[in-house]
């Protein structure tokens, strides 16, 4: 994928959009412990270790534990042994997907905490993460949730990305990614781009053995202030040239999805189309603090 030339900032460019992009995508690996979560079950993971099963409780005990900005080989080796332990998604899984989640752990970035930023890395721009529909607006990204809506048989999915643009004493805002979630079986609907089978994985998703498929596909952009300090998250994002994309703006995504491995009250397990695998944790309805509505 990388290119043959020595162009070093036209690869850290590109470097950036694959991955970021990729992860917005997959279920995204970014995430933080914020003050405005306590007293919601988008607290640490441990906090909800209690109610889940002991195979579920040992992974999310993993996801604290895992290093923040030296995990090595040997920590994503344990946290994959953990995962792949762990329930298959049962029949009613698309029932489970509802709701408001938070990215806890992904194969591809480790620990969803904000970490230490590479000197030496690309920047992190909005551009590369909104399907180069915001501007390239310098930010620190700092978490990521998801808001599931609909029924059974589909809906709305929610894709947050939270960020804070230096010096600005660390107030967040968030980029939404907005689009629709469709679990239909292939003979229900043919339309090649959300075929998925609910018993098989043919279609354009190649063939192997039956899986609870996702597909999604993002439609529109946006960003919302936080819930906790709203009027100076609103002024951060006006004075960076961002108010107007309070308002939906179209985005050019092709449609991609997620296999659903393990799902219940407290927790979710996925496996993204690039192969990458992501833990997130159930929160209260409506406890995401962001103002989405």
């Amino acid at each position: 994928m990388a290119p043959v030339t020595c162009d070093r900032p036209r690869v850290h460019r590109r470097v950036l959009l694959v991955a970021v992009l990729g992860s917005l995508l997959r279920g995204l690996s970014f995430t933080f412990w914020s003050s405005a979560l306590e007293g919601t079950r988008a607290g640490p993971a441990s906090a909800i270790a209690r109610r889940a099963s002991k195979e579920e409780s040992q992974v999310l005990k993993l996801c604290d534990e895992y290093p923040l900005n030296d995990a090595d080989i040997d920590d994503q080796e344990e946290m994959m042994t953990a995962v792949k332990k762990l329930p298959e998604a049962p029949d009613d899984c698309y029932q489970l997907f509802l709701g408001d989640w938070k990215v806890e752990w992904s194969s591809m970035g480790g620990k969803a905490a904000k970490k230490k930023p590479d000197p030496n890395g690309p920047p992190q721009r909005l551009n590369f993460v909104s399907f180069m529909a915001l501007p390239p607006v310098d930010v620190e990204f700092t978490g990521s949730f998801n808001r599931v809506s609909g029924d059974g048989e589909g809906g709305t999915y929610q894709l947050l990305q939270t960020f804070t643009i230096p010096d600005n004493d660390g107030v967040e805002a968030a980029m939404v990614l907005e689009g629709e979630w469709r679990p239909v079986d292939d003979r229900a609907r043919p339309s090649r781009a959300w075929r998925t089978g609910t018993g098989s994985s043919s279609g354009p998703w190649g063939e192997g053995a039956p899986r609870k498929r996702v597909p999604t596909e993002f439609k529109t952009v946006r960003l919302v202030p936080s819930a906790s300090d709203t009027e100076k998250s609103k002024e951060m994002l006006e004075k960076a040239g961002l108010g107007k994309f309070f308002e939906r703006t179209p985005v050019k995504a092709r449609a991609t999805y997620i296999d659903l491995k393990q799902i219940s009250d407290e927790m979710r397990t996925h496996q993204g189309e690039s192969g990458a695998w992501y833990i997130l944790t159930k929160m209260d309805d409506g406890s995401i603090p962001f103002l989405l509505d």
